[in-house]
């Protein structure tokens, strides 16, 4: 059984997914339904959960880009939480 459903994401998410679904000749719901499956399939007790803390650790000496992915979900989060209180708002 197939269920559809809407879902809210941003822009910027939306652009790179579409870009790599058509580099892939892919539709953007196929492309999308694949990861969520893949990742649910993987280990469902391991999926994000809001406002918690995702540390990055890098046994590899990779500090440096584990910093830059750490400010770049820092900005993600600001990024969401006002787009979701946004939504709360109107």
């Amino acid at each position: 059984m197939t269920r559809i459903i809407s879902l809210a994401l941003p822009e910027a998410l939306v652009d790179q997914v579409t870009h790599i679904a058509q580099r892939d000749g892919r539709s953007l719901e196929a492309l999308l339904t694949e990861w969520i499956e893949r990742d649910v399939a993987s280990d469902p007790t391991t999926m994000f959960t809001p406002d918690a803390a995702y540390y990055i650790y890098t046994p590899q000496a990779g500090e440096g880009a584990a910093q830059v992915i750490e400010e770049l979900l820092a900005e993600y989060r600001a990024a969401h939480k006002s787009d979701h209180q946004d939504q709360h708002q109107q």
